[in-house]
């Protein structure tokens, strides 16, 4: 959700707190208010939250260490109670390190003084959103720094405060039993929800925590039900060993689809340190897809060899018949989509030829030097 878009509700939480009691019921309120907005009859002075607000915008854009360190010193000033400032300020003055017990007793504070509305309206309340933002980069930093017993209290406390899980703690608390080989819980939480069974991220985990439990015929069943609700599972293990980078080139910077390479891929962050310290996990859970799926790996594999000897037989063509004074990295590209005798090119149309990587006029005359004529002609 945008700022923008925050403002609005805050600015709606305010004229309920003191107007609810006059309507019927709350959705009347609410009615009434999005008319008048949108009528452009209400006024929204801007308050020191959205200054303090416009601040931390203009400080995360400074590049300068001290504009930056001022700018959140002064929106810190004006709203003291808001934590995505606080948590800005910290991390700016002190480091990750040394701003996390301040950020823990900060939070801690206000639980305290917010525990009923926490508990009442959880994240659909505006003002308490920092708050559970907070707690989440905790959850991120215990995890990071296998405190594991702390990212597990944290995140059945953010699930807890937050049953609807708008910031996806379920996933970490999924991700830190795994990598605290705490299986009978996983099992146990998976099972929990029935929309666990169509998620990829839960699924994924799953199956890791099974594969580390020795548990082969329920990572089968776990494994087959990913890869039908999610098929590009099998790129992360067509390779021989495992590749981090193929994991780090599909993580999102923001929003992603479900069921894609960036929902596993943040899946596979979770748990990364599992999969570059053992060979067993890749290799079962590969061994399992090649078992389930073998079409698919047969094919990438015959495109690699294909791959591999299209540079010898490129070599062997270049300069030669329809590839006369053609030298053979251009030869090549051909070769990769099926290109070499006169009956291929007639095949295709010779925009359709330029479209191949590598291939520009120049060669197409060359070609066409050599007798070669395309589709249509």
């Amino acid at each position: 959700m945008s700022r923008e878009t925050e403002a609005f509700f805050r600015q709606l939480q305010v004229f309920l707190d003191q107007h609810e009691d006059e309507f019927e019921n709350i959705d009347e309120a609410i009615n009434y208010y999005v008319t008048q907005f949108n009528a452009g009859l209400i006024d929204e002075p801007e308050d020191d939250t959205d200054r303090a607000l416009d601040l931390l915008e203009m400080a995360l854009d400074y590049e300068d260490a001290d504009e930056r360190l001022a700018l959140l010193e002064e929106a810190n000033q004006l709203d003291p109670h808001n934590l995505d400032i606080y948590c800005a300020l910290c991390l700016e003055r002190y480091g990750e390190m040394e701003a996390i017990p301040y950020i823990e007793e900060k939070t801690a504070e206000y639980f305290k003084t917010h525990r009923q509305s926490i508990k009442e309206s959880s994240y659909a309340r505006i003002e308490n959103r920092p708050y559970f933002r907070a707690r989440k980069f905790l959850l991120d930093f215990y995890k990071q720094e296998y405190l594991l017993g702390k990212a597990e209290n944290t995140a059945k406390e953010l699930l807890r405060n937050n049953p609807n899980d708008n910031l996806g703690a379920r996933y970490s608390l999924m991700g830190t039993y795994v990598l605290s080989f705490q299986h009978k819980k996983a099992r146990s939480f998976f099972k929990k929800e029935p929309m666990h069974q169509e998620d990829d991220q839960m699924l994924f985990y799953m199956a890791v925590s099974l594969i580390l439990d020795e548990d082969i015929q329920y990572a089968e069943r776990i494994i087959k039900k990913l890869l039908k609700i999610n098929p590009t599972i099998t790129r992360f293990f067509i390779e021989r060993e495992f590749d981090s980078f193929l994991v780090y080139s599909f993580l999102p910077d923001e929003y992603y689809q479900p069921n894609s390479e960036r929902s596993l891929a943040i899946a596979f962050a979770e748990v990364l340190s599992l999969f570059q310290h053992s060979e067993y996990l890749y290799w079962t859970f590969q061994k399992i897809l090649k078992q389930t799926n073998p079409e698919y790996f047969d094919q990438y594999y015959a495109q690699q060899v294909n791959w591999l000897n299209s540079y010898a037989e490129a070599y062997e063509l270049a300069g030669t018949g329809i590839f006369t004074n053609i030298s053979s990295q251009y030869v090549r590209p051909l070769l990769l989509e099926g290109l070499r005798t006169l009956e291929d090119f007639q095949a295709k149309y010779e925009r359709e030829v330029l479209a191949i990587d590598g291939i520009g006029k120049g060669t197409v005359k060359k070609l066409r030097e050599n007798g070669v004529t395309f589709k249509g002609e």
